[in-house]
């Protein structure tokens, strides 16, 4: 095992170097980035780092053969993200922790501003705002506490915890502070979109389960972030199952797929705090295992999106070897909750933490859990319909073209997803931090695909209504079938549709690939023009709209206290000599 500086040294020297040398600055960030698991950290942290470290590496690959990586801004950012995040991971006082997340954020911001996108300077914006909390907060713990360790000490101070619980909630793009990613993602390209979510999100999600295992008795801030994961599932979904743009769509899914994350932690903390010692230790693995299974599918995902147009009318989606078309599309599938891919296991235990609710004490806490468990399902089948539609109107569509290096990284997604799929149980035992509750996981893991009695309907005594290999095999039964004889029917059969049912401008495609969901959905609930319901988000809207309020009062006051003539700034000199002289004399 190697000490964490090492590391962080070649990545600096490599963020330096990829502003001459942009692509062999790329090949040699995935070499490093391939060896983070060797790093020495603690068990707490250990299973994060090893899963950015496959994320930073697949980044790095496809970044070194598309054209986005010929970029010399971007050929630093990859390196430089990836050193903020393993710093803000590994750090062991305050001061190494704020570095890090400010080396993250600028670097990130960095890569999504080369397209010229107004929206990363608003990314950039709600990026400080975290950094200004994270600071207040961590601050704060110190002059109470006295201890430098960000990790520690969160109980003392309740109330710091839920400033630096906050900066992390923004850092995961969690709806309402959502509002500059998806755009943002279209306009800075591929690579910069997934950095940020594929990783800087993972960042936020362990500084959140960090801070609410150090936390105890927070029963209703866990309903509240129940309530504000929930919301933020819906709206991302809903969201995303209306965008024009395959970036602008997966950016939306992360923000629904990390308002699962929050609300899962909400649960955990509402069980602990009512005394479900158990119950709120699974629902913090779960989200532990979220926050892996979306990393993993994101990052390589978006980071296959790079160099072409993402519209889902674009004539030319970028071209991509066979092996990499068929890890973005085992990547939409585990973010869609196909079984037993990791996206299934991960939105299973959301649900059944949930819904394990009603043995709440408390009605209120029946209530608000069991009704966002009802919302997150819905949300989930609204995530269906989006990326579905991303697969089959953008990666299926894609040209092919010779073996590159993002084939390889390609195969590293197609082996790395069954891989912690097939080995749950192992994974989430490896877990440190729902230990925190005083559980261990051995209580309610076990059997096939990390269940107690993996093969039943019913989990275990006093514990678990549906396994989900059980409900695996019952879609298989059910379904399987169904489909076949379908595409044996009428896959090959050709149908005139609406154009806004799908999202194309071509009213023929295969039978195969129309939904009937999205038909309704877009058709009956969002209107005929699809195009529109993006700009539907009212969060966006208003923080766009005052934005602008504020360059123009801004640029006004500009005008007025710098005028442009001499007596105004003679003026200035002479106050300002005035109140030194006042100063000194006080």
């Amino acid at each position: 095992m190697m000490d964490v500086l090492w590391e962080l040294t070649a990545l600096g020297v490599l963020t330096a170097v990829g502003v001459v040398f942009p692509v062999p600055s790329l090949y040699a960030t995935a070499v490093v980035s391939a060896l983070m698991p060797f790093v020495r950290v603690s068990g707490d942290v250990y299973p994060f780092v090893v899963t950015l470290a496959v994320v930073w590496t697949i980044i790095a690959l496809v970044a070194a053969s598309s054209r986005e990586g010929r970029s010399r801004i971007v050929a630093a950012s990859v390196p430089a993200t990836a050193a903020g995040g393993l710093t803000v991971l590994t750090s062991g006082d305050l001061l190494s922790f704020l570095v890090g997340w400010e080396v993250m954020t600028l670097a990130s911001f960095g890569a999504l501003a080369r397209g010229g996108s107004r929206r990363a300077f608003a990314y950039l914006f709600l990026g400080e705002v975290a950094f200004l909390l994270a600071a207040v907060g961590l601050l704060y713990k110190w002059t109470v506490t006295g201890t430098v360790d960000p990790w520690t000490g969160w109980g003392a101070v309740p109330w710091a915890a839920l400033v630096l619980g906050l900066a992390a909630v923004i850092k995961m793009e969690v709806f309402p502070f959502h509002v500059m990613a998806p755009r943002a993602y279209e306009e800075g390209g591929g690579i910069a979109a997934a950095l940020v979510s594929g990783t800087v999100t993972a960042v936020g999600a362990y500084v959140l389960l960090r801070v609410a295992t150090s936390v105890h008795g927070g029963e209703w801030a866990g309903l509240a972030a129940v309530i504000v994961g929930t919301v933020s599932a819906f709206f991302g979904s809903l969201f995303a199952s209306g965008s024009h743009g395959v970036r602008e769509l997966l950016g939306y899914t992360t923000v629904a797929h990390n308002g699962t994350v929050l609300a899962l932690v909400g649960t955990a903390l509402a069980a602990a705090a009512l005394g479900d010692k158990v119950l709120g230790a699974f629902a913090l693995t779960v989200a532990c295992y979220y926050v892996m299974a979306h990393a993993l599918a994101k990052g390589p995902v978006l980071a296959l999106t790079a160099g072409g147009s993402t519209d889902f009318d674009a004539d030319d989606p970028e071209p991509l070897g066979p092996v990499a078309r068929k890890a973005a599309q085992l990547c939409l599938a585990s973010l869609a909750a196909v079984p037993p891919l990791p996206g299934f296991l991960a939105e299973w235990g959301a649900l059944e933490s949930m819904f394990q609710s009603l043995r709440f004490p408390h009605a209120a806490a029946k209530v608000i859990v069991v009704a966002a468990g009802t919302l997150q399902a819905l949300a989930a089948g609204l995530g269906v319909v989006a990326l579905t539609k991303a697969a089959v109107h953008w990666f299926q569509r894609s040209p092919g073209r010779r073996p590159d290096a993002r084939d390889l990284a390609g195969a590293m997604v197609l082996v790395g997803l069954p891989a912690i799929s097939v080995g749950a149980p192992w994974v989430m035992e490896r877990f440190e931090l729902p230990k925190a509750f005083g559980v261990g996981p051995s209580r309610f893991l076990g059997g096939l695909l990390a269940v107690p009695k993996g093969w039943l309907v019913k989990s275990g005594h006093g514990f678990g209504a549906v396994s989900p290999t059980f409900l695996a095999l019952m879609m298989a039964v059910i379904s399987g079938p169904v489909t076949f004889a379908f595409f044996l029917r009428v896959a090959r059969k050709t149908r005139e549709t609406k154009p806004w049912s799908g999202g194309l401008s071509d009213p023929e495609y295969p039978a195969a690939a129309h939904s009937a969901i999205l038909l309704l959905t877009q058709g009956w609930a969002y209107g005929t023009d699809e195009r529109d319901l993006s700009w539907r988000d009212p969060v966006e809207r208003l923080v766009m709209a005052s934005v602008k309020r504020t360059r123009r009062l801004l640029e006004g006051f500009s005008r007025g206290l710098m005028p442009g003539k001499d007596t105004v700034y003679v003026l200035y000199i002479l106050i300002a000599l005035l109140a030194v002289m006042v100063a000194i004399g006080a």
